[in-house]
């Protein structure tokens, strides 16, 4: 005769695989059935082909990231690729899609009605859930996959320490103009200026004066300043830019922790040599 507590665990054991709503890093989009990643606070998110593979056809997944009470979460990509106006992810800042959206919302439903979103090919970008939550949605159609993408996520847990204010920084940079700094800028050529700002959940970046912006660059209004920042849902580490013109150019930065991002900020205006 079997016995029944050990069947009854074998049960529960078999039922609780296979219904858990967490999964852990790295996360393969559709591995799982809508999952809620709460831990850990870090990790990798790639399509479901992995870091080297392909996404599938026919995929209509969502995911949401659930960060520690009061804090936030933060998605950085470093790279994105589908099948353009066919295959689309959404983000939004929230628990599901009347979140408030994190993605482009410009540009239509696409051919095949999953659209707007991101997709194509877009380069580096991060996106940020104030909420605590952030919902992703992805969908593929019927033919033709591309690399997907690669992305890591950072969530803040205010349990965790003290909430130190940010310091805003950037490379390469300098603090003058009274002299020519070693590490230049290309011109004429894309370039990506670097974050090395401290205890910041978010940047946003501006060229002072620069106006027109190039071609596919546009300038944002950001809540709690009344300064604008160029393309505020596209950059945040890493600002890519072509310089046309030799020179000394200002580079504005700002860095919050969105903790409290109405008073813990800081800006700075430094300068790169082109």
């Amino acid at each position: 005769m079997k016995n029944p507590i050990l069947s009854i665990s074998f049960f529960l054991l078999i039922f609780f695989s296979f219904n858990t709503s967490k999964a852990q890093s790295p996360y393969n989009m559709c591995s799982a059935s809508a999952p809620t990643i709460f831990a850990p606070l870090t990790g990798s998110f790639y399509d479901s082909g992995g870091p080297s593979g392909n996404y599938a056809d026919n995929q209509n997944c969502t995911v949401l990231f659930q960060a520690p009470a009061g804090g936030t979460i933060t998605m950085n990509f470093s790279m994105f690729a589908s099948e353009a106006s066919w295959d689309y992810m959404q983000i939004y800042d929230g628990i599901n899609i009347s979140g408030i959206p994190l993605h482009p919302t410009t540009g239509g439903s696409g051919f095949s009605g999953y659209g707007p979103g991101y997709n194509g090919t877009v380069s580096a970008f991060s996106v940020t859930a104030l909420s605590g939550k952030m919902f992703v949605q992805w969908r593929s159609d019927a033919s033709v996959t591309e690399a997907g993408w690669a992305a890591t996520w950072v969530m803040t847990n205010p349990s965790s320490g003290a909430i130190l204010p940010p310091i805003a920084n950037f490379f390469p940079s300098q603090a003058t103009t009274s002299s020519v700094p070693t590490d230049t800028v290309w011109i004429n050529s894309p370039y990506d200026l670097v974050s090395t700002s401290t205890s910041t959940t978010r940047s946003y970046w501006d060229l002072q004066g620069e106006n027109p912006l190039n071609p596919g660059y546009a300038r944002y209004n950001v809540a709690f300043t009344s300064q604008q920042y160029i393309d505020t849902a596209k950059y945040s580490q890493r600002f890519r830019y072509t310089f046309n013109r030799r020179g000394f150019w200002p580079v504005r930065l700002l860095a919050i922790n969105a903790y409290k991002r109405d008073s813990l900020r800081d800006s700075i205006v430094k300068y790169i040599w082109v």
